[in-house]
């Protein structure tokens, strides 16, 4: 009877461990099931998938925003993906993210995959956060020279159109370089190394490629803004409109307050995520933090994503801006 009690028990852990490891590219796994009931106070964990680079969620939490605005019944779980974009998408699949902040691309690509992402508003937007680096070594000085080479990004992601855009505002299509999927950091690695002629490099990865000597070459200040949109699972956001709607409040608040205290939610990234606080502060400058829905945040970039999505054939199923967006629950929050 005690030998049949640990064998049940040694296999009720090793599920559990299971279950931990198989949250793609996360740093903490959510905590129970997304939008569940906990503990004896009833309390609904909501889990929020991060990126490390972001401040918008960290500061809402830190400063007390999430709690100000949910409540004590509610729990805000924040988790950061260090593998971001298409490790949330996949999280959020498996219904263990419930809310999170994503590039337009990924959005884009789940929903013709079958996972209804719907967009709620901008968090993100960046003018010159996103710059092609080349190796010194290289001798390339202009994004023209980099025909036949070597360029490694994250496929699926907005790092991935930045490129793709840069090459064709320089008359240069994908398929007159190589494209390597690849990590930021590993393909920083890699340009560092020699192995790769560019890389695609944003936030913080700008400090520690200027500091190795790397060159930058262009940015999407020639292409236009770059945005990462406040999402939310379909039918998370359906069954929970009141959570939705105070969670997008305390977001703007929390925007707000980083665009006003500048070396403070600096200090409170670095605290958090570990990193220098010279890298967060090349993060908090790559980026401005805005909570809106305004069509020039929201849907020409979610049009812009579709319209690359569709060139580059990385969507077999069409979708539409009018699937995706969801504007209800900002409208309903009372955000000015």
């Amino acid at each position: 009877m005690v030998r049949l009690h640990f064998r049940k028990l040694l296999a009720a852990l090793l599920a559990a461990a299971a279950f931990s490891a198989a949250i793609p590219g996360c740093k903490n796994a959510p905590a129970q099931s997304s939008g569940s009931k906990s503990g004896s106070n009833v309390t609904t964990v909501v889990n929020v998938g991060d990126q490390p680079a972001f401040f918008l969620f960290k500061i809402a939490q830190e400063k007390g925003f999430f709690a100000k605005e949910l409540g004590g019944d509610v729990k805000v779980n924040v988790v950061s993906f260090v593998k971001q974009g298409p490790a949330i998408v996949e999280s959020m699949a498996s219904k263990n993210v419930d809310l999170a902040m994503l590039g337009t691309l990924p959005i884009v690509t789940a929903n013709a995959n079958g996972n209804p992402i719907v967009a709620l508003a901008s968090g993100n937007y960046s003018e010159k956060g996103f710059a092609l680096f080349v190796n010194p070594d290289s001798g390339i000085k202009t994004v023209e020279e980099l025909k036949g080479k070597t360029v490694g990004m994250p496929f699926g992601t907005n790092d991935h159109e930045a490129v793709v855009e840069l090459l064709e505002k320089h008359n240069l299509s994908s398929g007159d370089v190589k494209l390597m999927n690849m990590e930021s950091a590993d393909a920083l690695t890699a340009l560092k190394k020699g192995h790769i002629e560019a890389a695609l490099l944003k936030g913080n990865s700008f400090y520690s490629a200027t500091q190795a000597g790397e060159v930058k070459i262009a940015d999407n200040s020639e292409t236009g803004p770059i945005a990462n949109l406040i999402v939310g699972r379909k039918n998370f956001v359906e069954k929970n409109p009141e959570i939705t709607e105070k969670f997008l409040k305390a977001c703007a608040e929390a925007a707000k307050y980083i665009e006003s205290n500048p070396e403070e939610s600096i200090r409170i990234a670095a605290k958090i995520t570990g990193a220098s606080e010279d890298d967060e502060k090349i993060n908090y400058e790559s980026r401005s933090r805005l909570v809106s829905i305004d069509d020039q945040y929201v849907t020409v970039p979610l049009q812009k994503a579709i319209d690359f999505a569709k060139k580059q054939s990385l969507i077999s199923k069409d979708v539409t801006v009018e699937e995706i967006l969801n504007t209800s629950c900002f409208s309903k929050a009372g955000i000015a």
